[in-house]
């Protein structure tokens, strides 16, 4: 067994539950500020999806996207295929879209818009 452990069964054991409780406490404010990091992240990335969308390349580049994904049905019927095999090809279609659809929600929280949620 390491000495922390050893240290911290000790002392629990003991009673003193001051090593969990600033276990407890760093990991609250790692995560806090790692909540915080992301958040900058995304801010930063749909601020460059947003200034990508305003060229005409960048448009260009989304609307080909959207054709190849969200405007294309999801489920096709495919007569004498087993289910689960088309089941597996809608899944494929469904990743796709919402990788593009969570590009479309990045170009709008770069325009301080909301998307609706996908339904």
């Amino acid at each position: 067994m390491s000495s922390f452990f050893e240290d911290a069964v000790t002392a629990v054991m003991n009673g003193n539950f001051d090593q969990f409780d600033k276990l407890q406490k760093d990991q609250a404010e790692n995560s806090k500020k790692e909540r915080r990091r992301a958040q900058e992240a995304r801010e930063r990335l749909a601020g460059c999806a947003a200034r990508l969308a305003e060229s005409d390349d960048g448009r260009a580049l989304l609307d080909w996207i959207a054709e190849r994904t969200l405007r294309r049905v999801t489920f096709l019927v495919m007569p004498g295929m087993p289910a689960d095999q088309v089941a597996l090809m809608g899944a494929k279609r469904e990743g796709a879209n919402e990788l593009a659809f969570e590009i479309a929600r990045l170009v709008a929280e770069g325009r301080g818009e909301t998307l609706l949620p996908r339904t």
